[in-house]
């Protein structure tokens, strides 16, 4: 009553791969699907490092950016508490103390 059926088959309009040869066939296609999502992970951490180093550089640049901001920001605060007639006299005091 029990009867081993071990005939894999796998049949297509061109050819047709039974018993064995269809688990070798799996086995390789593993393989080659394996290696191909190991390279992808592999350049993407790659590419992954070279993108986090160029954003930690625009960070900087930024940060850079705002800091020129915030001086001139000061500065002009400065000025404007100044009356119009003397604020040229006191540009120079008011760009020395916004640093």
């Amino acid at each position: 009553m029990s009867e081993d059926n071990n005939n894999t088959s796998l049949k297509t309009k061109w050819f047709e791969i039974s018993g064995k040869k269809t688990a070798e066939l799996i086995t390789v296609l593993s393989l080659v699907v394996t290696a191909v999502i190991g390279f992808a992970v592999w350049e993407h951490k790659s590419d992954t490092r070279v993108m986090a180093a160029e954003f930690k550089e625009a960070q900087h640049d930024v940060k850079d950016v705002l800091k020129e901001i915030a001086v001139g920001l000061r500065e002009n605060n400065c000025l404007t508490t100044f009356k119009e007639e003397a604020r040229e006299a006191k540009a120079e005091f008011c760009k020395r103390i916004s640093r």
